[in-house]
């Protein structure tokens, strides 16, 4: 609404001009419609007559100049051509794909594409706590052994009733969720090793397992809450699923724009 008002009173401030142009230069005429493009590129703020006769003369001596030095002859022309023809491309590529792209992108068309696939926005997750032994793989046979019996003790102190979270408290090598009783928090399916995942999301609500290993050492797993299925709320996806359209929608008119013009790419070959 406020660029179309000030486009009014641009318009009838140069209403008051003859005919259809606001200045010639060297037989070369400014349209009044150049000249309103003009402020508008500029982003010219202005309020009377005055202000723009200050930037209209301003534009008259620029296109002037311009003239007297073209005419006079100036070197490397073809470069600067070709740089202003350069410029000219990506300018025209950019602004059009950003108003096509934010015109096909719209807040529907984001939320439509959450609604219609629902299953890509739902994962298997399950709240687990695990106390692990670490090893390496540098890690002496004698060594290895005698720290996979101290899992299984470990274990068996477990299967007596002895607390999960007080034995990962005391023993567990991971410090971060021994603190917290061996809680990993919810755990994606697949997001760790095969092994730990695949047990980990046959577990039952507080069954453990016994130990398994993987390239971080002895685990032995706990299930704090069942395996399920989490949606990911609109909220937390629609700046993903936005960017996604965009590269889509763009990749999609490139091809179609590239399709409709034809190029023919002769071989170079050096001297």
């Amino acid at each position: 609404m406020k660029k179309t008002f000030t486009l009014l009173v641009v318009t009838a401030l140069l209403s008051g001009c003859s005919g259809d142009y606001v200045a010639s230069v060297g037989g070369d005429k400014i349209t009044k419609k150049d000249f309103l493009t003009y402020l508008d590129v500029k982003g010219i703020r202005y309020d009377d007559i005055s202000t723009m006769d200050g930037v209209l003369k301003g534009l008259a001596s620029k296109i002037a100049l311009e003239k007297a030095i073209v005419n006079e002859g100036i070197k490397g022309k073809e470069k600067i051509d070709a740089e202003v023809a350069e410029y000219r491309r990506n300018l025209i590529v950019n602004q059009y794909f950003e108003n096509y792209i934010n015109t096909t992108v719209t807040d529907d068309s984001v939320l439509n594409y959450y609604n219609n696939n629902v299953d890509e926005f739902e994962e298997e997750k399950a709240h687990i706590a695990h106390i692990l032994m670490r090893t390496n793989s540098g890690m002496p046979d004698e060594e290895l052994q005698a720290i996979k019996t101290r899992t299984y003790e470990i274990y068996s102190r477990l299967k007596k009733g002895e607390s999960f979270e007080a034995l990962a408290g005391e023993v567990s090598a991971d410090t971060i969720s021994a603190k917290k009783g061996g809680d990993l928090g919810w755990v994606k399916k697949g997001f760790l090793s095969p092994i730990f995942s695949k047990t980990a999301f046959t577990l039952a609500a507080n069954e453990v397992s016994e130990p398994i290993q993987t390239e971080f050492g002895f685990h032995i797993i706990k299930a704090l809450e069942s395996p399920k299925i989490i949606k990911r709320s609109f909220d937390s996806m629609s700046g993903e699923i936005r960017h996604m359209l965009k590269s889509k929608v763009k990749q999609e008119k490139l091809n179609q724009l590239m399709s409709s013009v034809s190029v023919e790419l002769k071989e170079l070959k050096g001297e």
